[in-house]
């Protein structure tokens, strides 16, 4: 009887071990998982934000224009994925972006 109760009892420590590692194993892929996808959304963040700089860089009166229409859309996607040294030179492009069309409105005012 006491040899039944002791294998018994392992048995059930050995099932808790089980749903511990378990438990363990899910939450790191989970963890991995939000790292990758967070990782994914800022690449793409980044891209768009490339591409909307770009379209508002050109230096004339309409990308000026353009810019002024999407300088919120361009700060929210700089502070979602700034990173430093990284993002330096994205940061110094919107900065500069803002300056000059802050000058800009200030001339025709």
């Amino acid at each position: 009887r006491q040899a039944v109760l002791a294998r018994a009892a392992a048995e059930r420590e050995e099932r808790q071990r089980q749903r511990l590692r378990l438990r363990a194993s899910l939450a790191l892929q989970s963890g991995v998982r939000s790292f990758l996808c967070l990782r994914l959304e800022k690449a793409r963040a980044r891209t768009q934000f490339d591409q909307l700089a770009g379209l508002c860089d050109k230096g004339d009166a309409a990308a000026d224009e353009a810019f002024a229409a999407q300088a919120h859309v361009l700060v929210r996607l700089l502070l979602f994925f700034h990173f430093g040294a990284l993002d330096e030179g994205r940061r110094r492009a919107l900065l500069t972006q803002l300056h000059r069309s802050s000058r800009t409105m200030q001339a025709s005012t």
